[in-house]
């Protein structure tokens, strides 16, 4: 992963290291500030504001912090490690990063963490206009047959 850290949105996979199943992401926080969504409708930017439980189904599985292990009902205390270079209006809250990890009231420590940011590539219709026949034909050899360098024996191949 490097230094590069992305933004975590709405749908981000997380785990806790005593849980036994991963849930996404969903923010609680605020409703106006999105990411890396065309339409600007589906992907929230996640914050540190996003307590108690911000999870879809709510769970981790079962909690194996305590014996005999019990349903985990996750209560986010605090995020750690947030983006702290901007601070959003809606929510007054910091934008997470895929190194930031949450406290767990029942644990009492951050043993939540980000596996998956969230963030889906998404090219538009102009990212496609722009790029050159050439980089069209080397990722689809369909949409520009002729200008990809075709193996010996396949110079005569001709596409209907």
């Amino acid at each position: 992963m490097g230094n590069k850290q992305h933004l975590v949105c709405q749908g981000a996979m997380c785990k806790c290291q005593y849980g036994t199943a991963p849930d996404k992401l969903m923010v609680n926080s605020h409703q106006e500030h999105y990411i890396n969504d065309n339409a600007a409708s589906k992907k929230l930017l996640m914050t540190h504001q996003c307590l108690q439980q911000p999870l879809e189904k709510k769970t981790f599985g079962s909690c194996n912090f305590s014996y005999p292990s019990k349903p985990c009902q996750v209560q986010i205390t605090q995020w750690q490690d947030p983006y702290d270079s901007i601070q959003l209006q809606a929510d007054s809250g910091y934008p997470l990063l895929e190194k930031s990890k949450a406290i767990c009231a029942i644990a009492g420590s951050p043993c939540i963490e980000i596996m998956m940011h969230g963030q889906q590539l998404e090219p538009s219709s102009s990212q496609f206009e722009e790029s050159t026949t050439e980089l069209c034909g080397q990722l689809n050899p369909i949409v520009a047959p002729n200008s990809v360098n075709k193996p010996n024996g396949l110079d005569n191949l001709k596409l209907d």
